[in-house]
């Protein structure tokens, strides 16, 4: 869950069988592939073991109640004696190196836009969400689509009924548009470029 990082740990230890990094890193990657309900593909080549994070699978869809997020986990190795009932405290391996390469999902990545979408169908009256029934418009977003965006914050300038002087308030307007090799020279493209030169 990305509002609670670090919500579960999955602990995998093997035996070793010799001092042989590439079997150990071997037994490690079995062990893994194993597990019916990893979060993790492994692969190992020599004694290299790479971890894949798993895809969530619970926000699939045009309609779907949770929203994207991006993977996120952390991994450790250690070594520990389990013949030392009393001093078998985990040790950092030596000469081992973790490195974590982040998820990246894009720009314009089509779950991205629904997410954005549902969020500012309050902006249209729309706030019943997430109960039955449930009262939906038809989303835009089309499903496996690339999108192109803008994102354009300025200030609004407005008089209010409590004071008798101008004041701003901050508004962002997001624009996407779904890709098309001839994009920059549609009539959305020139209506970007006037608003922006304007």
């Amino acid at each position: 869950m990305y509002e609670a990082p670090g919500q579960f740990t999955h602990t995998y230890e093997v035996f070793a069988a010799n001092t042989t990094a590439a079997d150990l890193a071997t037994a490690i990657v079995k062990k893994i592939n194993k597990h019916a309900n990893r979060r993790v593909n492994a692969s190992v080549s020599d004694a290299v073991i790479t971890l894949t994070a798993m895809e969530k699978d619970d926000n699939n869809g045009v309609y779907s109640l949770n929203e994207y997020s991006v993977v996120d986990m952390e991994a450790s190795l250690y070594v520990t004696i389990p013949g030392a009932i009393l001093s078998n405290q985990p040790d950092a391996i030596p000469g081992a190196t973790i490195v974590k390469t982040p998820g990246n999902p894009g720009k314009g990545y089509w779950k991205q836009v629904r997410d954005a979408e549902v969020r500012y169908m309050g902006y249209q009256g729309h706030v019943f969400t997430g109960a039955y029934p449930e009262v939906v418009q038809d989303r835009m977003v089309e499903q496996d689509a690339t999108y192109d965006y803008i994102t354009v914050e300025n200030d609004n300038k407005y008089l209010s009924n409590d004071n008798q002087y101008i004041k701003t308030t901050p508004l962002t307007t997001e624009l996407y548009v779904k890709h098309s090799a001839d994009f920059a020279s549609s009539i959305v493209a020139e209506g970007i470029e006037n608003f922006i030169a304007a």
